[in-house]
Formats: C-alpha cells, sequence, structure tokens
C-alpha cells in the first residue's frame, strides 16, 4: 500500500519505474520531438513504439501505465485500440510535470485558487482531471 506520491518517489522509489514511449531521442530540423509527427501515424516513431515500448511493458506485468501529457496519452489509447496493452492498465489525464506547466499542474491537482489563465482553455483539463479520477478511484 503507498500511502501518497512522496512514498512512490521516496522509500517506495523500487515500485516505479520511468520510461518513454520512443525509446531512443527524437529530433525533427535539429530540433527535440515535441509529439509531431504524430508517433501513432509516422511509419518509422510506430515502429520504435511497437517494437521496443510494447516489447518493455509486456515484461512489466503488474504495471499501470500513466500518460503524462495529451500526445503520450493519445499514443497509450491507441496502444489500447491496437490490443497492445490493456485499458484497465492506462491513467490518462495527467499533464506533463514541466517547469512550464507548473500552473496546469496547480489547476489540475485543485490548489489553484485564482482564475484560469486567458490563454488556458479549462475543458482539456477539466475532462483530464475528472477522466483521471474516475480511472484512479476504479484502480485504487
Amino acid at each position: 500500500m503507498i500511502d501518497n506520491c512522496n512514498e512512490l518517489f521516496g522509500d517506495k522509489s523500487d515500485l516505479v519505474h520511468t520510461t518513454s514511449l520512443l525509446r531512443y531521442p527524437v529530433f525533427k530540423n535539429g530540433e527535440p520531438y515535441n509529439g509531431k509527427p504524430n508517433m501513432t501515424t509516422n511509419f518509422l516513431l510506430r515502429k520504435y513504439l511497437l517494437n521496443y515500448f510494447v516489447n518493455e511493458a509486456s515484461m512489466l506485468q503488474d504495471a499501470i501505465f500513466i500518460g503524462l501529457g495529451p500526445t503520450v496519452s493519445d499514443a497509450l489509447t491507441w496502444l489500447v485500440s491496437q490490443n497492445a496493452i490493456n485499458e484497465n492498465k492506462v491513467l490518462s489525464g495527467i499533464l506533463h510535470p514541466s517547469g512550464n506547466n507548473t500552473y496546469r499542474v496547480k489547476y489540475l491537482t485543485g490548489s489553484r485558487k485564482e482564475a484560469v489563465p486567458h490563454a488556458t482553455n479549462p475543458v482539456p483539463y477539466d475532462s483530464g482531471k475528472a477522466h483521471f479520477k474516475r480511472k484512479f478511484l476504479k484502480v485504487v
């Protein structure tokens, strides 16, 4: 039993395995991969996704896959549709925890007290938050 995230990334960190959907660094025009082209429709990226991530995932029998950000969540959903991973092992609706997203993480976790920034569409975040809570409560 894990009581909180601090435990999971502290004393019980042996239970965490972090990985990327794309095993090797990906660049486009000399810039780090940013989700474009779509890894599920681009032949080479889809090949790496299926050959490497799915193989690794199959070795993790009790794993729960938490997609950080919409690009990863979409790819996990696609993998479910391909019967490559089990839908009950996927949690979606989590934002990528980069330093650029701290206000979004605060919004998602419910600790945000200010109004949503004008440049942010709260609909996907609210949807992701609701989906995560449904799925998380189902898993726990």
